[in-house]
């Protein structure tokens, strides 16, 4: 439990400053309007987030309408110093944000972001904009500087910049904040009010309607135009029009004045006469910019500029033989001679007598268009082109609305789907919302948002509670069938690879049957497609086999086709890049009809159309809400070519209901352990600047979100992300982009004499510079065992920040390979990991690039050539890790260039193998020490300053060389309870460094409540390990907070120095060891059941029949005479006196025979 001095440490405070006077404004500033809200109301909103907030005002009276706490200043008219003051000494906890009433534009997301600046050792963080103002009222102050400001105040001084020169300041440039420089603005006088304010809306209400007239040269769009201009004008309007001309035009006559002036480089050209004028600019122009300079008219119409951002008309004639030169979705209005079904306003092109009705105006053809033709037309155009034109326009939807409708907030549209078209129609402005009315939204197709869509929100009204849906309902008529299973017809058509039963997923019928709590795929059986069960099936065709690795590396899936007698026939197993047979024991079947025995499992009849269900005790079903998962994804954000998707964002949205993809996950990610599917609930392909905002993601049978190929600075933060089918959030660059092999079979016979010497990638087709942020992400690989909370492969510059990752079958963040580096993995919480699988870390890495050649890795220490990939380096920071199943950070298989400090290691410590240029420092590892596998000789590799708990390293493979890496020193051993301190002797005969590393007892604070900083008198502290923050792990939203739990704390433990026993077996000639733990698992790539059996190589006697045999040290005796190993006194029975023995040794992580001669 915490304590109320551990509250006060976790929490945040926020404060509202609002006993300014408002002289220079004339009137309270809290009181001004943005929007419906007051300056007030949308900053109280804002810091919603805080677990406390405050508001500092000159009388407890002022603004009851607030429900924040009241607090007067200790004096009056004393300036906003002193409000400060008073309101910092009351507050409940140390971080506390400051904002003052006259910058409602600043929000949470701000204030998260520059939180992270708050370090201990540090007493505020100032935001400073571009001309060095430092916005000292919008900022983060530690609780405790009140009495520093309150010393300020009794000298008389109440200039609140004056105080900082007394504090520990960490300045950060607004212009490095996202969205930063739109946001910090002080609004102080009626001119700065009508200036961020008025003049936008008045922006908006005056812009001139543009509308583009699209159609390939012969169509007749001139003509049109000429016949439209005079109807327009006898409406009174006044119209410009403007012509693309794709290529040089020019309009001086050769030899003029106007042509000699150009000629001579003139920039702009004029001409005026008393009937007109003309302005020629002479350099390039952007074609917006241009249009905003024509004044004085209603309506601007463009002949051309298909690719601009207007609203378009597109013209089409079937007899030119060319293709509609946009899609119909993307127009305005089609006019055509051809049907159009995917445009809402269509009118005839030479098509005499059709009619097309829009709002009550009849329309009917002969030639271009009739009078009343004309007169419809310029109806529609007028009102869609100016009554409903505006930059930011929202559309409203609601399951009770009709797609009919404008999309007003009175008059809803219904569906989803449509809105987004509307919304690509062009004439909504960057600014539009979709917003969602609470309710289900079924989607019949994913939301498909292409360029056209840049600048879209869409939203809930109220947060979480507006669903999107993959899900299809539909209705059953139950009837009894047997054995309390019901069944009912469905439609024909109905896809189910998921059924939902009022929103909880249930179970193809398998076996064995699910049993939560256990610990892999829910139960397994190793007969579970055994010849005797499969003879009980009448026609297993459709179900599905599912497995681990035997290894345990991952999962593999095979789709059951038939059977031969009583084996099945299936295809798959394509789910793991490094290939094996099924595991014989974990393992189960589902979709079987005659495994249908256990309440909540189901089985659908697809040739006769049939459900059938076992429902779960209690439930209602003929008041049941039905749902079959069939859509793969929900929402597809995807550029065009060149074009990206520019700034859409997604808020507060649950998204829900996509069917599994565990079959399609077949593409090799270049030589880790993984395949992908590039496939996601959300999928973003081609993007810049997009935002997925407090969104929920639940009940997914495939990825949540996946980031796939090019894209830029996306932004996925406060989701929480829970029962998932397969990855939480994966960021996937294309294989295109990389200069090495694209998979094992590329590689073999690769040598670093024949790589790629070129540094970095081939191409931008990864995403880069991207963030998950203050995400809670539980329960994912629900169906797929081969994933992570994040997953990231080919990407650069992903930050992974304040996330919470528990419950997951493998690595909770896993990094795929070393292209192309400068991640930043910092303040998680990251847990109950590893789960289902074996060897793996609660952080896990490759570094397979292209220095990773099997025999000459040795040979890669030219930094050239090892840093190839990663170009910067991976930093893994100031998180909580535990594993209890593997290592709490794993970085396998020449995972090079980490700069890994401040974690908190719970359970298992860290494991680095066969890389270069590590950096570790200032960890604390509970109860465990450093693995260092497999290392070379000049590594490069550091470690120091770090808090263990053995006096020894934990080392595997071959490490008999001295010294081992750059810099091993100044680590302190732990031991708890000792007097005193001495040198860490192990340490330093086995890495033949640590000359200065002790141990001792590092008088942790508060171990027991999770706190392992250390005191004041720690002698660690004298080594140089410092203290970091053991309040700040995970997710930091109020909501999400209140969901997220923590790990267990492990009992510290004493210092712990077993050895493992060796024994010389006299007639191998060999010393041996048993095989044991997850070191031997990892190094020798052994099967979990080898442990505590399979015989490792010590030491080989010359002459012996191990010697003679080519066995090695480091080799695993797995088998011998067709029998597995099992401890050293059944081998010794095994071993003739005489003759030959077949022998299986592991070397390398390959079986090989041997004979050996007695």
């Amino acid at each position: 439990m915490k304590t109320e001095s551990d509250k006060k440490k976790s929490g945040i405070s926020a404060i509202i400053l609002c006993g300014g006077k408002s002289t220079r404004m004339g009137k309270d500033k809290a009181g001004l309007l943005i929007g419906k809200k007051t300056f007030l109301q949308q900053i109280e909103e804002h810091v919603s987030g805080a677990d406390e907030v405050l508001l500092s005002v000159k009388d407890r009276r002022d603004y009851p309408e607030i429900e924040a706490r009241h607090i007067e200043d200790l004096e009056q008219d004393k300036g906003p110093l002193m409000g400060l003051c008073s309101a910092l000494k009351e507050c409940s906890h140390e971080r506390v944000w400051v904002i003052s009433c006259d910058m409602p534009l600043v929000d949470w997301n701000v204030a998260q972001e520059l939180e992270d600046y708050l370090m201990d050792g540090i007493d505020a963080v100032i935001p400073v904009g571009k001309t060095g103002k430092k916005y000292v009222l919008c900022a983060w102050y530690r609780k405790s500087v009140w009495k520093i400001l309150e010393e300020q105040l009794k000298t008389g001084d109440y200039k609140v910049q004056h105080v900082l020169e007394n504090l520990r300041v960490c300045y950060v440039a607004v212009q490095g904040i996202t969205d930063g420089p739109g946001k910090f603005y002080n609004i102080n006088t009626p001119e700065e009010y009508r200036k961020i304010i008025p003049e936008k809306i008045k922006e908006k209400a005056q812009q001139t309607p543009v509308v583009s007239f699209v159609a390939y040269s012969g169509t007749g769009k001139t003509t049109f135009l000429e016949k439209l201009i005079p109807k327009l004008k006898a409406y009174g309007l006044k119209i410009a029009i403007v012509k693309h001309d794709g290529h040089r035009f020019d309009i001086d006559h050769e030899g003029k004045d106007s042509d000699r002036f150009t000629k001579a480089g003139a920039d702009v050209t004029g001409l005026i006469s008393s009937e007109k004028a003309v302005l020629m600019d002479n350099r390039t122009v952007d074609p917006e910019e241009f249009l905003k300079k024509i004044d004085g008219v209603d309506l601007i119409l463009t002949e051309g500029f298909k690719h601009g951002p207007w609203p378009k008309i597109m013209l089409h004639r079937k007899e030119n033989g060319k293709p509609m030169p946009l899609r119909p979705e993307e127009c305005l209005a089609v006019i055509s001679d051809v049907d159009v079904e995917d445009c809402e306003n269509v009118f005839p092109l030479d098509d005499v007598g059709k009619t097309a009705v829009f709002s009550g105006c009849p329309v009917s053809g002969g030639g271009l268009f009739t009078k009343n033709d004309m007169n419809g037309f310029i109806f529609i155009l007028w009102m869609l082109c100016c009554a409903s034109w505006s930059l930011g326009a929202d559309i409203f939807v609601s399951p009770d609305g009709d797609d009919a409708h404008a999309g007003t907030e009175e008059f809803p549209m219904r569906s989803v789907e449509a809105a987004v078209r509307k919304a690509g129609q062009g004439h909504y402005g960057k600014g539009c919302q979709i917003i969602l009315a609470d309710g289900i939204y079924h989607l019949a197709e994913p939301l498909l948002l292409r360029p056209v869509h840049s600048g879209l929100t869409i939203r809930a009204k109220n947060p979480h509670k507006a669903v999107l849906s993959g899900a299809q309902p539909f209705v059953a008529d139950w009837k009894p069938f047997r054995d309390g299973i019901m069944r009912t017809s469905v439609p024909s058509g109905l896809e189910m690879d998921v059924l939902l039963v009022n929103g909880k997923p249930m179970h193809m019928a398998r076996y064995p049957n699910a049993t939560p709590g256990e610990r892999i795929f829910q139960g397994t059986a190793p007969d579970a497609d055994a010849p005797e069960r499969v003879a009980r099936w009448k026609n297993p065709a459709g179900a599905y086999l599912h497995a681990l690795h035997n290894r345990m590396w991952g999962d593999m899936h095979f789709r059951i086709t038939g059977k031969n007698g009583n084996t099945l026939v299936k295809q798959g197993g394509w789910q793991n890049n490094r290939p094996s047979p099924p595991h014989e024991k974990y393992k189960f079947v589902e979709n079987v009809f005659e495994e249908l025995d256990a309440p909540g499992e189901w089985y659908l009849d697809r040739k006769e159309h049939i459900l059938y269900l076992y429902p779960e005790q209690g439930t209602d079903l003929a008041a049941a809400r039905l749902e079959a998962g069939g859509l793969e994804e929900l929402v597809k954000i995807q550029g065009e070519g060149s074009s990206p998707v520019r700034n859409v964002t997604l808020r507060d949205l649950v998204l829900t209901g996509t069917r599994r993809t565990f079959m399609e996950n077949r593409e090799p990610l270049l030589r880790s352990d993984w395949t992908i599917f590039r496939s996601g609930a959300v999928l973003l392909r081609g993007t810049e600047g997009c935002r997925i905002l407090s969104c929920e993601f639940a009940r997914l049978g495939g990825t949540a979100v996946f980031v796939d190929g090019n894209n830029e600075n996306l932004l996925v933060r406060s989701c929480y992300i829970h029962d998932i089918g397969s990855n939480g959030v994966a960021f996937v660059g294309d294989r295109s982009c990389y200069r090495g092999p694209k998979n094992y079979r590329e590689a073999k016979g690769m040598s670093l004499e024949r790589i790629d010497r070129v540094p970095g990638p081939r191409n931008n087709e990864f995403p880069r510079n991207c963030m998950v942020d203050d995400c809670l992400i539980t329960r994912t690989g629900l169906v797929e065992k081969q994933t992570a909370g994040v997953q990231i492969s080919l990407a650069r510059e992903i930050t992974v920040r304040n996330c919470s990752i528990y419950e997951l079958p493998r690595a909770g963040i896993n990094i795929g390979e070393g292209a192309f580096g400068g991640h930043v993995i910092e303040y998680n919480d990251v847990f109950d990991t590893v789960r289902e699988t074996s060897d793996h870390g609660s952080f896990n890495s490759w570094g397979r690039d292209r220095f990773w050649v099997r025999d000459q890795m040795a040979l890669s220490q030219d930094k050239d050539v090892v840093l190839l990939d990663i170009r910067q380096p991976n930093i893994i920071r100031n998180n909580r890790w535990r594993c209890d199943h593997g290592w709490d950070v794993d970085l396998d298989d020449g995972s090079s260039n980490y700069i890994i400090y401040n974690n908190l290691m719970l359970s298992s410590g860290l494991k680095l193998r066969e890389g270069f240029y590590r950096k570790v420092y200032n960890n604390i590892m509970v109860n465990k020490t450093l693995y260092p596998h497999v290392w070379f000789r000049n590594s490069g590799d550091e470690f120091y300053n770090n808090i263990i708990f053995e006096d020894r390293y934990r080392p595997a493979g071959n490490m008999d060389f001295s010294p081992w890496g750059k810099l091993m020193d100044r680590n302190f051993v732990h031991v708890k309870g000792m007097k005193g301190v001495e040198p860490a002797s192990e340490l330093a005969r086995q890495s033949g460094n640590d000359r200065h590393s002790l141990k001792g007892d590092a008088l942790f604070s508060a171990p027991g409540l999770g706190d392992f900083s250390v005191r004041a008198s720690s002698p660690a502290l004298k080594l140089g390990f410092r203290n970091f923050p053991m309040d700040r792990f995970g997710v930091r939203s109020r909501h999400l907070k209140a969901l997220a739990r923590t790990p267990d704390i492990p009992e510290v433990a004493g210092n712990r120095m077993e050895k493992r026993e060796t024994v010389l077996v006299k007639k191998l000639g060999a010393e041996v060891r048993i095989a044991e733990g997850e070191g031997d698992l990892s190094v020798f790539g052994l099967m979990p059941e080898d442990l505590g059996r399979a015989l490792v190589i010590v030491k080989v006697q010359k002459d012996g029949p191990c010697s003679s045999a080519g066995i090695l040290p480091g080799d695993v005796l797995l088998m011998a005479g067709g029998n597995k190993v099992d401890g050293v006194e059944k081998l010794e029975r095994l071993l003739p006196s005489s003759g030959k023995l077949t022998v299986t040794v592991r070397r390398n992580q390959e079986n090989r025979k041997a004979d050996l001669q007695f």
